[in-house]
């Protein structure tokens, strides 16, 4: 994980986010939203330079795709931030 400066410029490096169940997952993301006030997420989705799904790209977690796609999540998602996926590569 990484958050950015209040300009958008420069990312600052987080610690690595273990999964261990949707619970302390969602626990853990939203202290950090709390403690960086942090107003969207971003979700990296590498793509080709065609603009075609690259292959590290494994596509959206059902969360993520409910999340970008205004779609109801199959769990219940208590973090209430925006969330897009993008390409750095590309900036969108």
């Amino acid at each position: 994980m990484a958050v950015s400066d209040p300009l958008g410029i420069t990312a600052q490096g987080l610690q690595t986010l273990r999964r261990k169940n949707k619970r302390l997952d969602y626990e853990a993301l939203a202290q950090v939203i709390g403690q960086y006030n942090i107003a969207e997420i971003v979700v990296g989705y590498p793509l080709r330079m065609s603009g075609a799904t690259g292959t590290h790209a494994f596509g959206p977690s059902p969360w993520t795709a409910a999340a970008t796609t205004g779609a109801k999540p199959p769990i219940a998602n208590p973090i209430c931030v925006p969330t897009v996926m993008r390409d750095a590569a590309h900036g969108c």
